[in-house]
């Protein structure tokens, strides 16, 4: 059942680092109290479901999902605070 659920929403096609990343994105927009989708990485890599990728692995997959357009840095913002794209956003 959960392979066909990750089917659907496009994650079956990422890493396992990938979807660990986007899970603990978006486990910090819900759980964040300003109603923005808006979350820093230091926040995401406290997340227990990303807490054991190193640092420099957790840096590289980002890049990965950038370049996949499901997380797009927020501009205007301070360096290091990203939000799931819409595509990203509709899959999920």
């Amino acid at each position: 059942m959960l392979e066909e659920m990750e089917k659907d929403f496009g994650m079956h096609e990422l890493s396992r680092n990938e979807r660990d990343i986007v899970l603990a994105f978006c486990a910090c927009i819900k759980e964040n109290k300003s109603g923005d989708n808006m979350c820093s990485t230091d926040v995401v890599r406290a997340n227990p479901i990303v807490k054991e990728i190193s640092q420099p692995t957790f840096h590289r997959t980002l890049k990965q999902l950038i370049k996949r357009g499901l997380i797009e840095r927020c501009e205007g913002f301070p360096m290091g605070l990203y939000r799931l794209s819409d595509r990203a956003s509709g899959q999920l």
